[in-house]
């Protein structure tokens, strides 16, 4: 099910039926640097970012979802920079990351919290509609879940769905477990974000059941720990070979892996975005893929 990388097929993956993004997207994460000791943010640069990523080809972005303190940060770079959203460009949102207190301990938002975070994303981003929303489920605490818990929050989501607020809905940070609940209901899942690179592949047997089930993988953290992964030599030579960069050859791995895979890395440079863009024409040979994914 290897995929071809040529102008057509390979490139895109539709999403639910009416949205289709190129198989490379952009995590925004990066455009709000919040951690302690990070450098200040330069909102220009930011907003120009984003409108270079859009003049490159980028027709697909994720946000951070809400509870995280950059999120609504990020939805407002968007706003300014690409406003109106063209009809072509699909904005991933998150909801149901709660805090309880002052230990800030994670839980499952419940059904009423769900309208306000959707419309805080539409106002911020000026639209009427939020393109695809994820019942976000990593870092949640699930020690009062019950076992129909997941199904019932997805649910509630739909809800919101039907009244015209959401076009497609996904889960992130989703168990195998959490996507059987769901699939007891007659709710559809567009899509799945989790985490998942050469570094990490745990997710293998979901991604291979999200292909089956022409359901979008979408890989969280492409890039992540591939310079301290057993790996990282490996990935350098096959990268030499093919005059490339290892993290070109990391997202076009992915690609090749899976055709339902959608990968979202993240950055805060036009020079790594057209990096990681330019790994689409990259095309390894079994070989080097069947050495990556041992």
């Amino acid at each position: 099910m290897t995929p071809s990388f040529g102008p057509g097929p390979g490139r895109t993956l539709d999403i639910g039926g009416t949205l289709t993004v190129p198989r490379i997207g952009f995590g925004t994460a990066q455009l709000c640097r919040c951690d302690p000791g990070s450098q200040p943010i330069n909102h220009t640069e930011q907003i120009e970012l984003t409108q270079q990523a859009v003049e490159l080809g980028v027709r697909h972005f994720d946000v951070v979802a809400f509870g995280a303190t950059s999120v609504e940060h990020i939805l407002d770079i968007l706003h300014a920079a690409i406003h109106p959203v063209p009809a072509d460009v699909t904005i991933a949102t998150k909801v149901s990351r709660t805090f309880t207190g002052v230990g800030k301990t994670v839980r499952q938002a419940v059904e009423m919290e769900f309208r306000p975070m959707i419309e805080t994303a539409m106002d911020r981003l000026g639209v009427d509609v939020l393109d695809l929303v994820y019942l976000h489920r990593e870092d949640t605490s699930r020690e009062n879940d019950t076992p129909t818990a997941v199904r019932e929050t997805y649910t509630s989501l739909a809800a919101l769905r039907d009244e015209g607020l959401i076009r497609q809905m996904g889960v992130s940070g989703a168990t195998r477990e959490d996507l059987k609940e769901i699939g007891l209901t007659a709710e559809p899942i567009a899509a799945v974000q989790n985490a998942f690179n050469i570094a990490n592949q745990a997710d293998s047997a979901l991604v291979d059941e999200c292909a089956a089930d022409n359901i979008a993988y979408i890989a969280r953290k492409p890039l992540d720990g591939l310079t301290t992964s057993e790996k990282a030599d490996l990935l350098q030579r096959v990268a030499d070979r093919h005059g490339a960069t290892a993290n070109q050859v990391a997202i076009a791995w992915a690609l090749a892996r899976s055709p339902s895979i959608v990968q979202i890395p993240g950055t805060a440079t036009i020079e790594h975005l057209i990096e990681n863009l330019a790994a689409a024409d990259l095309v390894l040979d079994r070989e080097d893929i069947a050495l990556l994914s041992a």
